[in-house]
């Protein structure tokens, strides 16, 4: 994720919007082309997007898109076409309205066009774009629905010659001219999130699984660069073991310029942040830099290829990512480092969630009580632990739930979710409604209950073990 204060300064824009977002159907998304260009003598960056979008079964007389947030980026709009043709629209961000000459059908496939430019927040930085800082200006695509409708993308980027860049996929063709680097690329996924990092960064090559590593890092760090891809490889061999293998040939690990960004995935992209990836050979910084990339890749299982409700199911998320990490840790470092990590996720919970704090809803904001915390199948974004309970309790649950299974029922029971709910929307219910298929009975349903809507207390014993 981005540093604590940007990522609530995005929380604060987002969450009014929240419903709205989730329920908007104006259009169904279907495929983009883009094309990108960024221009580092004025820090701005020029988009034409073609969406192809089929409207809903409900159409109503205007189409709606979502462009930039308030006071996170600052898009220009300079034309919109539907057809081919300029159209009547409003601009309010993050609403794009545009209005056709006449009501769309149900069904109906069309293409709208969306010319604009960006003017990065952060002066001198192709935030969004430049040095990897992805999550630094936050929806500089339009969205067509919100979260978990998903895309193929085709995009042709332009850059300053001698940056290494990367796209959302494969890239299919590339070329210098004129002092650029032009480049073709395709998504191999279905995508939530077009996302594209450009940068003067060092790179070094590996191989994860049957994808091939490309690591990203700054200037003076290439010594690091070939234990990221070694961090990623191992993280991977753990997940594709209990989860399944990853519809990927491309993956990208990359060290961002500034220190605020990183840590947080867009498939096929790992993002850490500057200060994760050590210059010197300091065990515990290691260590750390591999939970990080473990955590992250795990995301491209769980919140990538399986997608959920990231504002008011987080867990579905970040306590499978943590879950991932813990399963890499055991795999790579042995039982010993399990415990340690998992003793580690137990004490921040502990501070996020007091022994004390009752289920209920959240404490109303004008009252100045502290909010107590909901269970983690009940914890929303808006809540201010929602993202330490989503992501440690969340994996200490999986792992007291892989427990319960026993080994080879549990390996089995997360393929099956997996292969399950790829490329689709995996819910809590869903989730409940798998284990007790697996496990029939009251001891199950009981188990659910209690853990994911109950307030549960753990511990870890010396054999690392989670235990209530």
């Amino acid at each position: 994720m981005p540093q604590e204060g940007k990522f609530a300064r995005y929380m604060q824009t987002l969450m009014p919007l929240k419903d709205e977002l989730l329920s908007d159907q104006r259009l169904v998304p279907v495929h983009y082309d883009i094309s990108l260009k960024t221009f580092p003598e004025s820090h701005r960056l020029d988009v034409e997007v073609l969406i192809t979008a089929e409207v809903p079964p409900e159409p109503a007389p205007y189409l709606r898109l979502y462009l930039g947030l308030p006071g996170l980026n600052k898009v220009k709009l300079k034309q919109v076409l539907l057809g081919g043709h300029a159209v009547a629209y409003t601009y309010q961000s993050p609403r794009l309205t545009i209005y056709p000459p006449s009501p769309p059908r149900a069904g109906q496939r069309i293409v709208v066009c969306v010319s604009y430019s960006e003017i990065p927040g952060a002066p001198k930085n192709y935030t969004g774009v430049r040095g990897s800082e992805l999550n630094a200006e936050f929806m500089w695509l339009p969205l067509v629905g919100f979260p978990d409708k998903a895309f193929t993308a085709r995009a042709v980027t332009q850059v300053p010659s001698g940056e290494e860049t990367a796209f959302l996929g494969k890239r299919l063709h590339w070329e210098e001219r004129d002092g650029r680097s032009l480049a073709e690329w395709e998504t191999e996924v279905p995508i939530t999130l077009p996302a594209f990092v450009s940068g003067p960064f060092a790179k070094s090559e590996g191989v994860a699984g049957g994808a091939r590593v490309n690591v990203l890092v700054q200037r003076g760090y290439e010594r690091a660069a070939a234990g990221l891809a070694e961090n990623l490889a191992r993280a991977m061999e753990a997940g594709t073991s209990w989860f399944g293998e990853l519809p990927l040939s491309e993956i990208y690990v990359v060290q961002p310029r500034r220190r605020e960004y990183g840590q947080y995935a867009h498939m096929p992209f790992v993002v850490l942040t500057r200060d994760d990836v050590p210059r010197d050979s300091d065990a515990g910084k290691a260590m750390r830099l591999f939970e990080a990339t473990a955590h992250e890749l795990g995301h491209f299982w769980w919140g990538n290829v399986v997608r959920s409700n990231v504002l008011d199911e987080g867990w579905l998320s970040e306590g499978f990512a943590d879950f991932a990490k813990v399963l890499a840790v055991e795999l790579a470092h042995g039982v010993d480092a399990r415990r340690d990590l998992l003793s580690r996720m137990l004490d921040e919970l502990r501070k996020a969630r007091p022994a004390h704090s009752p289920a209920q809803p959240e404490a109303p904001a004008d009252t100045g009580a502290v909010a107590p915390v909901p269970a983690l199948a009940e914890i929303r974004a808006a809540h201010p632990s929602q993202p330490t309970v989503v992501r440690r309790q969340g994996g200490l649950f999986l792992q007291a739930f892989r427990q319960y299974l026993g080994e080879d029922q549990a390996r089995r029971f997360f393929r099956a979710l997996y292969s399950r709910y790829r490329d689709s929307i995996m819910t809590t219910r869903a989730f409940e409604e798998m284990a007790r298929a697996t496990c029939p009975g009251p001891e199950m349903r009981h188990f659910l209950k209690k853990h994911l809507h109950g307030q549960v207390t753990y511990d870890v014993d010396s054999e690392g073990r989670v235990v209530v």
